[in-house]
């Protein structure tokens, strides 16, 4: 009797045991899910994928300024004469020898003629006025750029020039480069056509198109990584782990985990590349910050 008593004790503290290991398995197996779920969450807001795909890329140089004239003729009007009589007005469209003023000097009367076609101003500076004649043929923007950026321009380049005001941009071409630097960078002008929305000191941005390419494979600039030998690689998205393991445990990038690539045009967002993907290749680039 005493025996079948303790053998069902038995077999009830074995069930015990056998339901507690079950649930610790059951909890650690939870733990574990939540881990890795957790885990994969942050390597999602961790990585951005891109797709590659064939596209159009434009390389250029930036620059900015104001709309002038590169032929502005300032009058011979002394600030001691006096203004017998104005033919034409402040801003009108003058040709070439055409009468502007009458002036009086020295008890001599004078007339005062345009000496190149253009449009005719009236400033006033340190309280004497001036009077000048824009050359409506040679306007633009003259705009100053780096050392590493001026080798890369050619007199005669196309130009995208948007006028701020406007909202619209015009095309244009580069006329002029500097020689010499001023103050560290080089005078550059770019050449655009009058019309009558312009307006001389409207502000500019400015594009000097460098090269065009049609329908090549492109990624962002951002995804390109160089390893220590200077060799551009990207990482496919199939080796996100390896790569996500390099950036926050500081394990070494396995080169198996690194696909390398030869590039052409590279721009401030994106790299033509020429071999080492393909269309549809899924690459990632890193931006998590721990």
């Amino acid at each position: 009797m005493k025996k079948k008593k303790w053998l069902k004790v038995l077999v009830i503290v074995v069930i015990i045991i056998l339901i507690m290991v079950i649930g610790v398995l059951l909890l650690l197996n939870a733990v574990s899910k939540t881990i890795n779920s957790t885990e994969a969450i942050e390597m999602d807001y961790m990585f951005n994928e891109y797709t590659v795909e064939n596209k159009n890329i434009t390389s250029y140089v930036r620059g900015t300024g104001e709309i002038t004239s590169f032929n502005i003729q300032t009058l011979d009007v002394p600030s001691y004469s006096s203004i017998k009589k104005n033919y034409v007005s402040d801003g009108a469209t003058v040709s070439s020898k055409q009468k502007l003023l009458q002036i009086k000097m020295d008890g001599v009367t004078k007339t005062i003629k345009s000496p190149i076609a253009g449009m005719y101003f009236v400033t006033e500076v340190n309280g004497n006025k001036e009077y000048k004649v824009y050359d409506l043929k040679k306007i633009g923007i003259e705009m100053l750029v780096s050392e590493n950026d001026v080798a890369k321009l050619k007199v005669g380049q196309k130009a995208i020039v948007k006028i701020t005001a406007l909202k619209k941009e015009v095309e244009g071409s580069v006329s002029y480069i500097s020689k010499l630097p001023t103050d560290g960078k080089f005078k550059v002008r770019v050449k655009i056509n009058y019309n009558n929305d312009i307006r001389f000191g409207y502000g500019t941005s400015v594009k000097v198109i460098i090269e065009e390419k049609e329908n090549v494979l492109v990624i962002p600039y951002s995804a390109l990584e160089m390893d220590d030998d200077e060799k551009y690689y990207v990482i496919k998205k199939e080796h996100r782990i390896d790569y996500y393991n390099k950036k926050i445990n500081s394990i070494s990038l396995p080169d198996t985990s690194k696909t390398y690539v030869e590039v052409g045009t590279i721009t401030n967002s994106e790299v033509e590349i020429k071999s080492g993907l393909q269309p549809g290749d899924v690459i990632i680039e890193w931006f998590g910050n721990i």
